[in-house]
């Protein structure tokens, strides 16, 4: 219980303040949602979890509304010069790129197992370039407002990361992996072809009602495509959003803009919407959900069923489940191992 009231905490701060910045009035929906999210996670029964996820959704839906309005009529100028300057883009880089911050030498168990399966499911002649602290300026030029936000703490290493993998596909193509996103299976060459790129699926009510903007159409962790004009114009709202305020509108500030984005520029939209639809998102383990916990036992018929249901699997370097209980191995280490 510890545990759960310290991230409750959390997400409150995250977001909370944030969108009482911008304006009190989308503060209401928005702790409403969190609040019917947090009983939902809690609350013991499934009948009324179910309904409970909705609700928040509901208002999540509502906070969004007034965020996107806000946005849109902030970032107008920038938004119609994108859609007129639309020029279709053919960058192809078979880079994968990754960033773990301290370096992979300092990186937790976890990131480096991550890496390691990564550079196993990516085709021959794939590089992997890892972006940290001592080497960022060599592949990004990032404003110096935004690096003067970070450097003095104002913006977290999330939001950070935001940058990093923004400069880096509009510069260079490629494809983003997070760091703690687990391949759990095996990619052509075929994967750097696509003009625009990410991992969709059908969204559980219990990540659908905190992240309702994608809606299982995107995943942060995995972006990439030829097409880099998408990327160019994201960098175009973000540099312009960013020396405007100090603060984000929201803790997802970047599903935000891709939303905006892929709003004036139909003929990415389009490619988008081409890509095939997976059956469980990759955040489900984490979410609860999923039927099955990482935690749980990692029979054969279970583990079949893992590899069937997810190409790809969000972990996390805060939270490490066991790998063995007193008598059998679990998913997480049945996988790791």
């Amino acid at each position: 219980m510890g545990d759960m009231y310290k991230s409750i905490i959390r997400i409150y701060k995250l977001n909370i303040p944030n969108v009482f910045y911008w304006s009190p009035k989308l503060t209401v929906p928005r702790i409403i949602s969190c609040h019917l999210r947090w009983l939902a996670i809690i609350i013991p029964f499934k009948w009324a979890k179910s309904g409970l996820f909705k609700m928040a959704f509901f208002f999540e839906k509502r906070c969004y509304r007034g965020v996107k309005y806000h946005l849109k009529k902030a970032l107008s100028k920038e938004l119609s010069d994108i859609s007129m300057n639309y020029q279709e883009r053919q960058v192809k880089n078979q880079t994968v790129w990754y960033s773990w911050w301290q370096g992979m030498d300092n990186a937790p168990e976890v990131v480096k197992n991550c890496i390691q399966q990564m550079q196993k499911q990516f085709p021959q002649g794939t590089k992997f370039i890892n972006i940290d602290q001592t080497n960022f300026k060599e592949y990004v030029s990032l404003r110096p407002e935004i690096l003067d936000l970070f450097l003095s703490g104002k913006m977290t290493n999330a939001h950070f990361s935001d940058q990093i993998r923004i400069n880096l596909l509009a510069m260079h193509g490629g494809i983003w992996v997070d760091a703690t996103l687990w391949l759990n299976k095996q990619f052509t060459s075929d994967i750097f072809n696509y003009p625009f790129l990410s991992y969709r699926a059908k969204k559980s009510l219990p990540i659908a009602s905190d992240h309702g903007v994608s809606q299982g159409d995107w995943q942060l962790y995995f972006l990439g495509g030829t097409n880099t004009y998408f990327y160019e114009a994201l960098k175009v709202l973000n540099d312009a959003y960013w020396q405007r305020y100090t603060k984000v509108i929201h803790y997802l500030q970047l599903d935000k803009l891709i939303d905006l984005t892929l709003d004036c520029l139909p003929e990415l939209a389009q490619e988008m919407e081409k890509l095939p639809i997976h059956s469980n998102d990759p955040g489900d383990f984490l979410s609860g959900g999923y039927k099955y916990k990482l935690a749980d036992n990692a029979t054969t018929t279970i583990m079949n069923e893992v590899e069937n249901d997810f190409g790809l699997i969000k972990l996390s370097w805060k939270f490490e489940p066991p790998k063995e209980s007193s008598d059998f191995m679990t998913i997480y280490g049945k996988l790791i191992n």
